[in-house]
């Protein structure tokens, strides 16, 4: 359980980290 709620966060962060990069460039 602990690896699929970490990849789950993991994916939400870098789509969330993806968004913000694309937003400010």
């Amino acid at each position: 359980t602990l690896t699929r709620d970490t990849i789950c966060m993991r994916a939400l962060w870098i789509s969330t980290f993806r968004d913000n990069d694309s937003s400010k460039r």
